[in-house]
């Protein structure tokens, strides 16, 4: 249940570099702002960036300025207190954009309500985008307890939704709420009933929350089937770590925490840190360039790992300007 917006893409620098219309930083200003980012000096670039929003509030263009702006930040925390300050500077066509960025982050640095409540915002734009964050909103107020609540609007949104995939996961979420609630029996026959009225799955969720209602009902038969599912179709994937109980804290729809193993080779090491602000940083790098990466705790450190269902991440994230190591 995942995701978040990107930085300014290439293709809009060049054009802002080469036309320089009057409506944004003149050329000069906006030459200064990137050879500040390229000399070193994000914090310097970033005045140039938020002197821009605010003389052109919105402009088509601010959603894309305030993420690139905010990604100068030295961590989540300041990135999104720099949101926070400045979305309403963005256009409101684009501001979904905006509110989406801050709820990942939000997610990850452990502040799921915010989270929830902005990519409930983000998911106004409609369409199957906003079906996404309104899953993700739902998943985030699932952790904090809201069953009711949530089971009323998964199934809403079962009913609603013209996804294969978030209809699997609303389906999913709804008959968990409903186990959490105290009627795991009730549940699983929910679930079953979902599984045989559906010819293919999309998401593995199903699978895992057959296995869970299974486990607390405890039908061995539903429980093994779940599990050999898992295997099965999905033998290199989180879905099936949280199965194995390997996963010790779902923080949010796209950070995990994961117990370490001595498996099988399955993931990389892309970076260590102190403090977990860093790592968390790290991790939002790379699930922006495409990567599946969650937050592992080893002795004190926080490792950021690289999920390697094919054998060839390491090679890609040497070619992308990542670190990365076997583990």
């Amino acid at each position: 249940m995942l995701r978040s917006s990107a930085a300014i893409p290439k293709l809009l620098i060049i054009l802002i570099l080469t036309i320089a219309p009057s409506y944004i930083l003149d050329a000069v200003d906006w030459k200064e702002a990137r050879a500040l980012e390229l000399n070193g000096d994000a914090a310097g670039a970033q005045i140039l960036y938020l002197n821009w929003l605010e003389a052109n509030p919105g402009h088509p263009e601010t959603a894309d300025i305030l993420i690139h702006a905010a990604s100068l930040s030295k961590n989540p925390l300041d990135a999104l207190g720099l949101m926070r300050e400045s979305v309403k500077l963005v256009s409101e066509l684009d501001v979904h954009r905006v509110y989406a960025r801050m709820a990942a982050l939000e997610s990850s640095v452990g502040l799921p309500k915010d989270a929830a409540d902005h990519f409930r915002k983000a998911a106004e734009i409609g369409g199957a985008q906003g079906e996404r964050w309104k899953l993700d909103s739902l998943a985030l107020r699932y952790g904090m307890g809201d069953y009711a609540g949530v089971r009323r609007d998964a199934l809403n949104l079962l009913k609603d939704s013209g996804s294969p995939l978030i209809r699997d996961e609303a389906a999913s979420l709804a008959a968990l709420c409903l186990a959490m609630d105290g009627r795991a029996e009730e549940a699983l026959l929910e679930m079953r009933a979902y599984l045989r009225g559906t010819d293919h799955l999309n998401s593995p969720l199903a699978w895992l929350a057959l296995k869970e209602i299974s486990e607390v009902t405890g039908n061995q038969i539903e429980f093994r089937r779940a599990m050999e599912k898992l295997n099965e179709l999905h033998p290199r994937t989180v879905i099936r770590y949280m199965a194995e109980s390997r996963v010790l804290e779902w923080v949010s729809p796209a950070s995990f925490v994961i117990q370490r193993t001595q498996s099988e080779l399955e993931s990389v090491q892309a970076g260590a840190f102190a403090k977990r602000d860093g790592a968390v940083s790290l991790r939002e790098r790379l699930e922006n360039d495409g990567f599946t990466a969650w937050l592992e705790e080893d002795d004190g450190l926080w490792k950021v790992i690289v999920n390697d269902p094919d054998g060839n991440v390491v090679s890609r994230l040497l070619a992308e300007g990542y670190q990365a190591s076997l583990r």
